[in-house]
């Protein structure tokens, strides 16, 4: 089944399987120290260890989403930002003003110009991506092939393979910028062939924690 406009308007993006896959880059790469080895699941052990020292930040994003069989698509812009280890927002900007706030296993879904919202729950643990938060190294190496690659001109790739068909992807890729070793480019495709593009702007510290609790004055539909 081919995901309408407005099926992606209101469905988080951590709903989404192959978009939580951007959480586990996010958090995966950018906390991962300069030296770590170059396996993929040692380099994930590692941010692991450093997650909890990390502070709140926020990157800006343009998001492309090509659906199977079409030559164009579409494009959202928006604000990425994180508290770890609990928290991931996503603002959607252009061109419909939307906000998910995912905490634990909870997730917020509303509009700035609404006074109703979503709420919902979902085990974050079995999730595509967020699973790569929460489960030991040895079962998520059940779960995906994983493979890092450094093309030794400035960018390096980490590239992902779902060992079996229920992920909600088919592949996964993300570049990093070696000069800040920050994400830079996130695509995946989903099983119906559909292609999506997260391309991330500098990263910078978060001072408004506030952002990670749902707004008052909502009236959240469950």
């Amino acid at each position: 089944m081919m995901t309408t406009n407005s099926d992606r308007q209101r469905t988080p993006p951590a709903l989404r399987g192959p978009a939580a896959v951007l959480s586990l880059v996010l958090l995966t790469v950018s906390a991962a120290p300069s030296g770590a080895a170059a396996d993929p699941w040692e380099r994930l052990a590692a941010a692991r260890s450093s997650l909890a020292g990390a502070g709140p930040v926020a990157a800006p994003f343009d998001q492309s989403f090509l659906p199977a069989g079409f030559s164009a698509g579409e494009e959202e812009s928006g604000v990425v930002a994180m508290a770890l280890p609990d928290c991931l927002r996503w603002d959607y900007a252009e061109p419909f003003p939307k906000v998910f706030l995912l905490c634990g296993d909870t997730v917020w879904s509303w509009s700035p110009e609404d006074a109703a919202g979503r709420k919902e729950h979902i085990d974050a643990a079995e999730a595509a991506g967020l699973d790569l938060l929460l489960v030991a190294i040895d079962r998520l190496r059940e779960r995906y092939e994983a493979t890092w690659v450094d093309d030794g001109a400035g960018r390096a790739r980490l590239e992902l393979l779902p060992r079996t068909g229920d992920t909600g992807f088919r592949e996964a890729a993300l570049e990093i910028d070696a000069a800040t070793g920050h994400p830079a480019l996130l695509t995946w495709i989903d099983r119906e062939g559909s292609r999506t593009s997260f391309r991330l702007g500098p990263f910078e510290p978060l001072e408004d924690s506030g952002r990670f609790a749902p707004p008052p004055g909502i009236s959240w539909q469950e």
